[in-house]
């Protein structure tokens, strides 16, 4: 018992719709699981002002975008030229008082 040609085609249509509508539909439920999606949805999130206790210039930024860190971490390093030209001042200073002292003694 054969079908007849247009019947034929119509099955084959109606099959290739099928396995189509069953590709798409397990692609939606696949992208689903991956994909979170709401209308009334906000993110929390806490900014923690960081500043450092002498003023100077960053040398070095040790940490990067988003990462966890803990107290007591290293974050930056503040170029030490202008602390070492101050102390540099200081101790010439204090050379100069020395010598004016023990020339006056």
């Amino acid at each position: 018992m054969s079908l007849p040609k247009t019947k034929v085609k119509k099955l084959m249509i109606f099959i290739a719709v099928g396995i189509l509508a069953v590709i798409m539909g397990g692609r939606y439920v696949i992208n689903s699981f991956n994909v979170v999606e709401t209308d009334d949805a906000y993110i929390e999130g806490r900014i923690y002002l960081i500043s450092p206790k002498i003023p100077g210039t960053v040398k070095v930024v040790r940490i990067e975008d988003n990462q966890k860190v803990k107290k007591g971490d290293l974050l930056i390093e503040i170029d030490p030229m202008d602390y070492e030209l101050k102390v540099n001042e200081v101790q010439a200073g204090l050379d100069m008082r020395k010598a004016l002292f023990n020339q006056a003694s």
